[in-house]
């Protein structure tokens, strides 16, 4: 389960967290989760839901099944007003490869513009 150990980790540092800090949030040891980041132990399933719970990831994501960390729920959030991110990915799913490139293309440019605006300007 080598998967699982590096997105362990990588979910835990990204969120710049300590062990300790999640273990106590599942109710486990400290050394008990250092052995499962590592793979020293295997995760049990009941820990596994609680891991996945606690980062708002899916199961299927820390197992390394699937690479979107977005667990199903998100899904049923609105993208726009009247339409749920679940229609705009079915939406998406009908394009052409050529239309799905062109939309991802201006999604880039966006998220580009909005994070040029959020930064402060240097004077």
């Amino acid at each position: 389960m080598q998967k699982l150990r590096e997105r362990l980790e990588d979910l835990r540092t990204a969120m710049d967290l300590s062990q300790i800090k999640i273990a106590n949030n599942i109710q486990i040891t400290q050394q008990q989760y250092s052995k499962y980041e590592t793979g020293a132990s295997e995760v049990p399933l009941t820990v596994l839901v609680d891991l996945a719970n606690f980062h708002q990831v899916s199961t299927d994501y820390l197992l390394g099944r699937i690479d979107c960390r977005y667990s199903n729920h998100i899904l049923v959030d609105e993208a726009v007003p009247g339409m749920t991110l679940g229609a705009v990915l079915e939406l998406f799913i009908t394009l052409s490869p050529y239309s799905r490139a062109a939309v991802i293309e201006q999604i880039e440019m966006r998220a580009l513009k909005e994070k040029a605006m959020q930064m402060p300007s240097k004077r």
